[in-house]
Protein backbone atom coordinates (compact mmCIF):
# COMPACT_ATOMS: atom_id res chain seq x y z
CA UNK A 1 0.00 0.00 0.00
CA UNK A 2 1.39 3.16 -1.13
CA UNK A 3 0.92 6.63 0.80
CA UNK A 4 -0.30 8.84 -2.05
CA UNK A 5 -0.61 12.90 -1.56
CA UNK A 6 -3.55 13.44 -4.19
CA UNK A 7 -4.14 16.97 -5.81
CA UNK A 8 -6.99 18.55 -6.53
CA UNK A 9 -9.10 20.14 -7.75
CA UNK A 10 -7.02 19.99 -11.52
CA UNK A 11 -5.68 17.15 -13.43
CA UNK A 12 -2.67 18.69 -13.98
CA UNK A 13 -0.34 19.23 -11.13
CA UNK A 14 0.47 22.92 -11.92
CA UNK A 15 1.99 24.04 -8.71
CA UNK A 16 5.14 22.98 -8.62
CA UNK A 17 5.92 24.04 -5.30
CA UNK A 18 3.22 21.83 -3.74
CA UNK A 19 4.36 18.50 -6.34
CA UNK A 20 8.17 19.18 -4.94
CA UNK A 21 7.15 18.98 -1.37
CA UNK A 22 4.52 16.22 -2.27
CA UNK A 23 7.17 13.65 -4.03
CA UNK A 24 9.33 14.17 -1.28
CA UNK A 25 7.15 13.45 1.27
CA UNK A 26 4.93 10.72 -0.35
CA UNK A 27 5.61 7.55 -2.37
CA UNK A 28 2.99 8.61 -5.04
CA UNK A 29 1.41 11.63 -6.13
CA UNK A 30 -2.41 11.84 -7.78
CA UNK A 31 -4.49 13.66 -9.15
CA UNK A 32 -8.36 12.86 -10.59
CA UNK A 33 -8.29 11.47 -13.80
CA UNK A 34 -10.90 11.52 -16.36
CA UNK A 35 -9.31 9.86 -19.26
CA UNK A 36 -9.23 5.90 -20.09
CA UNK A 37 -5.21 5.49 -20.00
CA UNK A 38 -2.00 7.65 -20.32
CA UNK A 39 -1.89 7.29 -23.93
CA UNK A 40 -4.31 10.07 -24.44
CA UNK A 41 -3.49 13.09 -26.08
CA UNK A 42 -4.88 15.53 -23.68
CA UNK A 43 -3.38 13.82 -20.50
CA UNK A 44 -0.58 17.11 -19.14
CA UNK A 45 2.49 16.51 -20.33
CA UNK A 46 3.60 17.26 -15.99
CA UNK A 47 1.52 14.02 -15.26
CA UNK A 48 3.00 11.72 -18.11
CA UNK A 49 6.50 12.38 -16.68
CA UNK A 50 5.51 12.15 -13.27
CA UNK A 51 3.76 8.27 -14.80
CA UNK A 52 7.41 8.11 -16.68
CA UNK A 53 9.50 8.52 -12.98
CA UNK A 54 7.20 5.80 -11.57
CA UNK A 55 5.74 8.42 -9.44
CA UNK A 56 2.36 8.72 -10.42
CA UNK A 57 -0.75 6.94 -9.73
CA UNK A 58 -4.41 8.39 -11.45
CA UNK A 59 -7.21 7.64 -9.42
CA UNK A 60 -9.89 6.85 -11.76
CA UNK A 61 -12.96 8.78 -10.75
CA UNK A 62 -15.45 7.97 -13.46
CA UNK A 63 -14.50 4.28 -13.58
CA UNK A 64 -15.44 4.33 -9.39
CA UNK A 65 -18.19 6.59 -9.93
CA UNK A 66 -19.91 4.15 -12.50
CA UNK A 67 -19.29 1.11 -10.17
CA UNK A 68 -20.33 2.54 -7.28
CA UNK A 69 -23.30 3.80 -9.19
CA UNK A 70 -24.44 0.13 -10.15
CA UNK A 71 -23.95 -1.15 -6.69
CA UNK A 72 -23.70 1.43 -4.56
CA UNK A 73 -21.77 1.12 -1.44
CA UNK A 74 -22.40 2.42 2.18
CA UNK A 75 -19.29 5.24 1.29
CA UNK A 76 -20.77 6.42 -1.93
CA UNK A 77 -24.23 6.70 -0.88
CA UNK A 78 -22.88 9.29 1.91
CA UNK A 79 -20.99 10.62 -0.30
CA UNK A 80 -23.83 11.43 -2.45
CA UNK A 81 -25.99 12.09 0.10
CA UNK A 82 -23.85 14.47 1.81
CA UNK A 83 -22.84 16.47 -1.84
CA UNK A 84 -26.69 16.81 -2.04
CA UNK A 85 -27.42 18.37 0.89
CA UNK A 86 -24.49 20.54 0.91
CA UNK A 87 -25.86 21.73 -2.59
CA UNK A 88 -29.59 22.50 -0.79
CA UNK A 89 -28.02 23.94 2.14
CA UNK A 90 -28.39 27.96 3.07
CA UNK A 91 -24.70 28.02 3.42
CA UNK A 92 -23.73 26.79 0.16
CA UNK A 93 -26.45 29.44 -1.28
CA UNK A 94 -24.88 32.15 0.55
CA UNK A 95 -21.54 31.08 -1.51
CA UNK A 96 -23.01 31.09 -5.06
CA UNK A 97 -25.74 34.32 -4.60
CA UNK A 98 -23.10 36.11 -6.49
CA UNK A 99 -23.29 33.70 -9.13
CA UNK A 100 -26.38 32.38 -9.56
CA UNK A 101 -25.99 31.15 -13.22
CA UNK A 102 -23.44 29.57 -15.81
CA UNK A 103 -23.78 32.96 -17.93
CA UNK A 104 -21.49 34.42 -14.69
CA UNK A 105 -18.08 34.99 -16.02
CA UNK A 106 -17.10 32.85 -13.14
CA UNK A 107 -17.25 29.38 -14.39
CA UNK A 108 -14.80 26.29 -14.98
CA UNK A 109 -14.92 23.38 -17.00
CA UNK A 110 -15.37 19.55 -15.46
CA UNK A 111 -15.45 16.84 -17.43
CA UNK A 112 -19.00 15.03 -16.86
CA UNK A 113 -17.71 11.90 -15.62
CA UNK A 114 -16.67 13.30 -12.52
CA UNK A 115 -20.23 14.00 -12.14
CA UNK A 116 -22.70 11.24 -10.45
CA UNK A 117 -26.39 11.70 -12.35
CA UNK A 118 -28.28 12.71 -9.29
CA UNK A 119 -25.53 15.42 -8.46
CA UNK A 120 -25.08 16.72 -11.51
CA UNK A 121 -29.38 16.79 -12.25
CA UNK A 122 -29.15 18.69 -8.60
CA UNK A 123 -26.63 20.93 -10.16
CA UNK A 124 -28.91 21.59 -13.64
CA UNK A 125 -31.63 22.20 -11.05
CA UNK A 126 -29.93 24.90 -9.46
CA UNK A 127 -28.93 26.50 -12.86
CA UNK A 128 -25.05 26.23 -11.58
CA UNK A 129 -24.07 24.07 -14.61
CA UNK A 130 -24.73 24.25 -18.37
CA UNK A 131 -25.83 21.18 -20.70
CA UNK A 132 -23.19 19.12 -22.04
CA UNK A 133 -21.77 20.00 -25.25
CA UNK A 134 -18.65 17.83 -25.03
CA UNK A 135 -17.10 15.89 -22.53
CA UNK A 136 -16.69 19.24 -20.15
CA UNK A 137 -19.59 21.25 -19.15
CA UNK A 138 -19.35 24.27 -17.59
CA UNK A 139 -19.77 24.68 -14.01
CA UNK A 140 -20.20 27.64 -11.61
CA UNK A 141 -16.53 28.40 -9.79
CA UNK A 142 -17.88 27.71 -5.80
CA UNK A 143 -20.08 24.77 -6.88
CA UNK A 144 -16.90 23.57 -8.80
CA UNK A 145 -14.18 23.79 -5.81
CA UNK A 146 -16.82 22.67 -2.86
CA UNK A 147 -17.75 19.32 -5.49
CA UNK A 148 -14.22 18.74 -6.07
CA UNK A 149 -12.63 19.10 -2.66
CA UNK A 150 -15.74 16.40 -1.57
CA UNK A 151 -14.85 14.20 -4.79
CA UNK A 152 -11.30 13.55 -3.57
CA UNK A 153 -12.24 12.85 -0.17
CA UNK A 154 -14.62 10.19 -1.00
CA UNK A 155 -12.35 9.12 -3.54
CA UNK A 156 -9.13 8.71 -0.36
CA UNK A 157 -11.34 6.70 1.16
CA UNK A 158 -12.67 4.01 -1.17
CA UNK A 159 -9.09 3.92 -2.13
CA UNK A 160 -6.93 0.85 -1.73
CA UNK A 161 -3.50 2.71 -0.83
CA UNK A 162 -3.42 6.08 2.15
CA UNK A 163 -4.53 8.64 0.19
CA UNK A 164 -4.46 12.25 1.76
CA UNK A 165 -6.32 15.31 -0.23
CA UNK A 166 -3.59 17.63 -0.70
CA UNK A 167 -3.30 21.43 -2.06
CA UNK A 168 -1.08 24.35 -2.53
CA UNK A 169 -3.64 27.03 -1.67
CA UNK A 170 -6.48 26.63 1.36
CA UNK A 171 -9.07 27.91 -0.52
CA UNK A 172 -9.97 24.19 -1.77
CA UNK A 173 -10.09 23.35 1.51
CA UNK A 174 -11.95 26.44 3.29
CA UNK A 175 -14.96 26.02 0.65
CA UNK A 176 -15.91 22.52 1.36
CA UNK A 177 -14.87 22.06 5.14
CA UNK A 178 -15.72 25.39 6.45
CA UNK A 179 -19.20 26.19 5.39
CA UNK A 180 -20.69 28.72 7.97
CA UNK A 181 -22.49 25.57 9.53
CA UNK A 182 -22.55 24.27 13.36
CA UNK A 183 -19.39 23.03 13.19
CA UNK A 184 -17.18 20.07 15.10
CA UNK A 185 -14.12 20.12 16.67
CA UNK A 186 -10.70 19.68 14.14
CA UNK A 187 -7.16 20.43 15.30
CA UNK A 188 -4.63 21.85 12.57
CA UNK A 189 -0.91 20.76 12.84
CA UNK A 190 1.24 23.45 11.73
CA UNK A 191 4.87 23.39 10.41
CA UNK A 192 5.83 27.53 9.80
CA UNK A 193 9.18 28.04 7.46
CA UNK A 194 10.83 24.59 8.64
CA UNK A 195 9.67 21.89 6.38
CA UNK A 196 12.37 21.52 3.79
CA UNK A 197 11.22 21.20 0.16
CA UNK A 198 13.74 20.99 -2.92
CA UNK A 199 14.24 24.36 -4.59
CA UNK A 200 12.63 25.06 -7.90
CA UNK A 201 16.07 24.12 -9.39
CA UNK A 202 15.89 20.65 -8.90
CA UNK A 203 14.36 18.46 -11.04
CA UNK A 204 11.93 15.84 -10.07
CA UNK A 205 14.00 12.79 -11.12
CA UNK A 206 16.34 14.41 -8.54
CA UNK A 207 13.65 14.57 -6.07
CA UNK A 208 13.19 11.03 -6.73
CA UNK A 209 16.52 9.72 -7.01
CA UNK A 210 17.02 11.57 -3.45
CA UNK A 211 14.02 9.68 -1.93
CA UNK A 212 15.19 6.45 -3.42
CA UNK A 213 18.39 6.34 -1.30
CA UNK A 214 17.46 7.67 1.55
CA UNK A 215 13.72 6.26 1.51
CA UNK A 216 14.93 4.59 5.40
CA UNK A 217 15.20 8.08 7.32
CA UNK A 218 12.08 9.75 5.21
CA UNK A 219 10.00 6.84 6.42
CA UNK A 220 11.37 7.57 10.02
CA UNK A 221 10.10 11.36 9.44
CA UNK A 222 6.65 10.23 8.54
CA UNK A 223 6.68 8.42 11.38
CA UNK A 224 7.27 10.79 13.82
CA UNK A 225 4.53 13.20 12.35
CA UNK A 226 2.56 9.99 11.30
CA UNK A 227 2.22 9.43 15.47
CA UNK A 228 1.77 12.66 16.82
CA UNK A 229 -1.33 12.93 14.13
CA UNK A 230 -2.49 9.83 16.51
CA UNK A 231 -1.98 11.31 19.23
CA UNK A 232 -3.89 14.82 18.64
CA UNK A 233 -6.52 12.80 17.16
CA UNK A 234 -7.00 10.56 20.48
CA UNK A 235 -6.31 13.80 23.22
CA UNK A 236 -9.34 13.84 25.45
CA UNK A 237 -8.75 17.56 26.23
CA UNK A 238 -6.14 20.56 25.60
CA UNK A 239 -3.98 19.69 28.38
CA UNK A 240 -3.33 16.78 26.65
CA UNK A 241 -2.68 18.33 23.33
CA UNK A 242 -0.21 20.77 25.16
CA UNK A 243 1.81 17.88 26.38
CA UNK A 244 1.83 16.01 22.89
CA UNK A 245 3.03 18.88 20.87
CA UNK A 246 6.16 19.56 23.72
CA UNK A 247 7.42 16.11 22.84
CA UNK A 248 6.78 16.37 19.43
CA UNK A 249 8.44 19.60 19.21
CA UNK A 250 11.66 17.91 20.82
CA UNK A 251 11.72 15.52 18.82
CA UNK A 252 11.50 17.46 15.51
CA UNK A 253 13.89 19.47 16.48
CA UNK A 254 16.48 16.58 15.69
CA UNK A 255 14.38 14.98 12.95
CA UNK A 256 14.08 18.48 11.02
CA UNK A 257 18.52 18.90 11.50
CA UNK A 258 18.92 15.66 10.38
CA UNK A 259 16.55 15.92 7.18
CA UNK A 260 18.28 19.46 6.51
CA UNK A 261 21.86 17.90 6.73
CA UNK A 262 20.78 14.92 4.78
CA UNK A 263 19.51 17.14 1.64
CA UNK A 264 23.12 19.52 2.18
CA UNK A 265 24.92 15.95 2.02
CA UNK A 266 23.13 15.23 -1.47
CA UNK A 267 23.52 18.43 -2.75
CA UNK A 268 20.36 19.12 -3.28
CA UNK A 269 18.86 22.14 -2.92
CA UNK A 270 16.12 23.44 -0.58
CA UNK A 271 14.13 25.92 1.31
CA UNK A 272 12.34 25.88 4.44
CA UNK A 273 8.61 25.81 3.64
CA UNK A 274 5.45 25.40 5.41
CA UNK A 275 2.91 22.49 5.72
CA UNK A 276 -0.23 22.02 7.46
CA UNK A 277 -2.57 18.94 8.47
CA UNK A 278 -5.52 19.36 9.46
CA UNK A 279 -6.99 16.17 12.12
CA UNK A 280 -10.65 15.22 12.78
CA UNK A 281 -10.39 15.19 16.63
CA UNK A 282 -12.24 12.34 18.32
CA UNK A 283 -13.50 14.47 21.34
CA UNK A 284 -14.93 17.42 20.97
CA UNK A 285 -12.37 19.86 22.62
CA UNK A 286 -14.48 23.53 21.09
CA UNK A 287 -18.10 22.97 22.02
CA UNK A 288 -21.29 23.51 20.25
CA UNK A 289 -19.83 27.22 18.14
CA UNK A 290 -20.49 27.55 14.39
CA UNK A 291 -18.23 26.58 12.11
CA UNK A 292 -15.59 29.43 10.42
CA UNK A 293 -12.41 30.21 9.11
CA UNK A 294 -10.90 31.25 12.01
CA UNK A 295 -9.38 29.68 14.66
CA UNK A 296 -7.61 29.66 18.25
CA UNK A 297 -3.57 28.68 18.58
CA UNK A 298 -3.31 26.20 21.56
CA UNK A 299 0.45 25.96 20.96
CA UNK A 300 3.01 27.58 19.13
CA UNK A 301 7.13 26.90 19.71
CA UNK A 302 9.87 27.92 17.73
CA UNK A 303 12.47 25.09 17.06
CA UNK A 304 15.60 25.91 18.34
CA UNK A 305 18.11 25.98 16.27
CA UNK A 306 16.12 26.32 12.99
CA UNK A 307 16.65 30.22 11.87
CA UNK A 308 12.68 31.11 11.92
CA UNK A 309 11.12 28.07 11.80
CA UNK A 310 7.82 26.88 14.75
CA UNK A 311 5.69 24.44 15.23
CA UNK A 312 1.73 25.20 16.27
CA UNK A 313 -1.20 23.70 16.91
CA UNK A 314 -4.61 25.71 16.09
CA UNK A 315 -7.99 24.36 17.15
CA UNK A 316 -10.92 24.81 14.52
CA UNK A 317 -14.09 23.96 13.77
CA UNK A 318 -15.35 21.85 10.63
CA UNK A 319 -18.78 22.00 8.84
CA UNK A 320 -21.38 19.34 10.53
CA UNK A 321 -22.56 18.85 6.77
CA UNK A 322 -19.40 17.56 5.73
CA UNK A 323 -19.26 13.67 7.07
CA UNK A 324 -15.95 13.27 7.69
CA UNK A 325 -14.49 9.74 8.04
CA UNK A 326 -10.67 8.97 7.47
CA UNK A 327 -9.19 6.72 5.61
CA UNK A 328 -8.27 3.66 7.86
CA UNK A 329 -4.72 3.95 7.40
CA UNK A 330 -4.47 8.04 8.04
CA UNK A 331 -5.28 10.37 10.57
CA UNK A 332 -5.24 13.71 8.44
CA UNK A 333 -8.37 14.46 6.68
CA UNK A 334 -6.33 16.90 4.56
CA UNK A 335 -2.72 18.57 3.67
CA UNK A 336 -1.67 21.55 2.68
CA UNK A 337 1.69 22.92 1.12
CA UNK A 338 2.12 26.17 1.58
CA UNK A 339 5.13 29.12 0.93
CA UNK A 340 3.75 32.12 2.93
CA UNK A 341 4.93 33.96 6.02
CA UNK A 342 5.76 32.21 9.15
CA UNK A 343 2.61 32.00 11.27
CA UNK A 344 -0.18 32.70 8.61
CA UNK A 345 -2.24 30.01 7.18
CA UNK A 346 -3.43 32.32 4.45
CA UNK A 347 -7.13 32.86 3.32
CA UNK A 348 -8.60 33.60 0.09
Amino acid sequence: MDRVSLYYPTIEIADIKWLKAALLYSDKVSSIFPFVDMTVPEVPRIVRELHDLGQYKPLMAYKILEAESQEPTTDFKEFESTVLSIFDSDEFTNLTKNAQNVEDESIIGLFRNKLTKPIYQKLLEKDLVGYPVTDVVAVNKVAYHVYMALLARFLSRVSDDSVTPSSGDPYYENVSLFLGAKGVSVSRLIFDKCLPVPSEDISLGEIVEFKTQRMDELLRFRGVVDEVESKIRNAVNREQLKEVMIAFTERMVVELRELNKLLKDSKIKFILSGFSSLIDNETDLIGPVGAGLGSATLFNEPLIGLGVGALSLALQTSSSLVKIRRNASSSSMSYLYFAREAGIIPKR
